[in-house]
């Protein structure tokens, strides 16, 4: 039941930002957003970074508060 809450917070919050999808459209669009380890030289851990985002999977984002900036997932301030 807290799961089913959950996808309806969500679409709400994404409604009233103006991108009006249905849960299940929500998911499958953010499940197609990858990440990946990068290991650069002279660095003792890896950098995790996003892969190219879809203009909707950054109205997503952008609407639940975040932003990919240089492909690294941050708040909006």
């Amino acid at each position: 039941m807290a799961a089913l809450t959950h996808l309806r917070i969500l679409e709400n919050r994404l409604h009233e930002a103006g991108i009006p999808q249905t849960a299940a459209r929500i998911m499958n669009t953010m499940r197609k957003l990858h990440s990946c380890l990068c290991w650069y030289p002279g660095k003792s851990r890896p950098q995790r970074i996003i892969e190219e985002v879809t203009e909707n999977q950054s109205a997503i984002l952008k609407a639940l508060g975040y932003q990919i900036a240089s492909r690294v997932l941050q708040k909006l301030n």
